[in-house]
């Protein structure tokens, strides 16, 4: 088999991005930020395929022809609020946001050069869409001066996709979806976590305990045939970390 590719795009995107930090008080501050990315592209593309036989005959030779509408778009948020209490506590709470979606609009066209016989037209549309969010608060409090520290927290974590592939041919005069490539899959996650640690600094050792308790409720649908697979657990994960100071530079 003999094959060649030849393909051409003009991108263009766009950018935009802002953000503000605001010192309300002495105790209180706020920060946000958003960035925008949107990019698209005609792609064209042809591919030459040809086959022989043992004796260099030409048995096929075609021309698919690829016309595809292409795009891609993010956003991207970010929030924080800080909140400190009394001389040494302090308690502070973001939230994060990232969005994608893509897509491929695929225009298909076979020109059959060996053996000679009519065009044929296929399509595809290739989608995904992607959105993540984490929601984070933290308390941080000293224990013993700068020897101890306690921080709590909790975080919240959703996530969802879609990924969406469409096939169809052109058969007639009109276009009949193609159920052998055609499919569609969908995945939810949520994941609730509460987290406790606690430092102690005793002279040049370090040790730090934690605790984490995991709630996960995570759902995965595929559409096309109809299944739906569920996985929900909780599980604990506690941790245990030690160091020792060498020197002030060295651990």
């Amino acid at each position: 088999m003999f094959q060649t590719t030849d393909s051409k795009a003009r991108p263009t995107s766009h950018i935009a991005q802002t953000g503000i930090e605001w010192e309300v008080n002495d105790k209180n501050s706020l920060e946000a930020s958003i960035d925008y990315t949107h990019m698209n592209f005609i792609r064209e593309e042809n591919t030459l395929t040809k086959n022989s036989d043992e004796n260099l005959i030409p048995t096929s030779s075609y021309n698919r022809y690829r016309y595809d509408n292409e795009y891609h778009q993010e956003v991207e948020m970010a929030s924080k609020y800080n909140h400190k209490i009394g001389k040494d506590q302090e308690f502070t709470i973001d939230f994060t946001h990232n969005s994608s979606k893509e897509q491929e609009d695929n225009k298909f066209t076979n020109a059959y050069l060996v053996p000679v016989k009519p065009d044929s037209k296929d399509n595809t549309l290739i989608g995904q869409a992607e959105t993540q969010n984490l929601l984070r608060t933290n308390y941080t409090k000293p224990l013993s001066g700068d020897d101890a520290e306690l921080e709590l927290g909790y975080e919240l974590e959703a996530d969802k996709s879609d990924f969406n592939f469409k096939a169809e041919n052109l058969i007639g005069s009109g276009w009949t979806p193609d159920k052998t490539r055609t499919n569609r899959f969908l995945f939810d996650q949520t994941v609730h976590a509460f987290y406790a640690t606690d430092k102690q600094t005793l002279g040049k050792f370090g040790i730090m305990v934690g605790l984490r308790a995991e709630q996960a409720i995570i759902s995965s649908h595929l559409v096309t045939l109809d299944s739906l697979v569920s996985n929900h657990y909780f599980s604990i994960y506690p941790t245990l970390h030690t160091s020792f100071n060498i020197t002030d530079a060295l651990q």
